[in-house]
Order: C-alpha cells, then structure tokens, then sequence
C-alpha cells in the first residue's frame, strides 16, 4: 500500500535537507503509531487522530503517562488531522518547552478525555 504526500506538505522540508539544516530541533515523544482513517474508526471503534502503538519506555511520553492503546485528538490546541498535525508542532519545539496534549482512552468501554502537559 502506498500514499501520496502533496508537494507543497514537504517544500520546506526538502529545501532545508538539501542546505543541510536540521529542521527539527531534535525532540520527539518517543511514540509510534499510525493515524486512524474512516476504516478502522468504525471496524475497530476508534476515534479520529494518532493512535499510539507503541511508547518508547525511556520517552518523554512514557515518563508522562502515555500509553499504548492511546489516541491523541489535539496539540496544543489544533485537532490531530494528520500525521504533519503531530511532526509540525514538534518541529518548533526545544529543550524547556512544554506541549499541551488530549488524548483520548478506553475506560470500562467508554472513551475518557485526559489532557497531558509535556514538558521538554
């Protein structure tokens, strides 16, 4: 399976690469996962944004609270719409900052709303 990504998502992107700057200062969460899609929302009773599939247990993320299982729904303050939703926030952010993350989680077959401050 394959998935186009628009030129105008990875412009700057690749110019920066080419020049040989970084373009991220280097944070991450220490997650990986996938964003859910119109398939697995009802098939798997999913919520629309990044579902976390696996937590780096060292992280920023696991030292936080974030687990496996989780979906986060918004980043300080914009919904989860896309995978660049997650990478662009963390783009600009460096050592002190912090990120204000929703997550969403299943409690007893209900999801529950927890927001999560991360601090770099």
């Amino acid at each position: 399976m394959g998935f186009a990504i628009p030129i105008d998502d990875v412009k700057d992107l690749i110019t920066d690469l080419m020049n040989g700057n970084s373009t991220t200062s280097g944070l991450t969460l220490g997650i990986k996962g996938y964003m859910t899609n119109s398939s697995n929302l009802s098939n798997y009773n999913l919520l629309l944004g990044f579902y976390i599939s696996s937590v780096d247990n060292s992280s920023y993320a696991s030292k936080n609270g974030i687990k496996r299982g989780y979906i986060i729904t918004n980043i300080d303050g914009n919904n989860i719409e896309s995978v660049f939703s997650v990478t662009d926030v963390l783009r600009n952010k460096k050592v002190g900052d912090t990120i204000s993350l929703k997550i969403m989680y299943l409690e007893n077959r209900n999801y529950v709303e927890k927001e999560i401050n991360i601090s770099f």
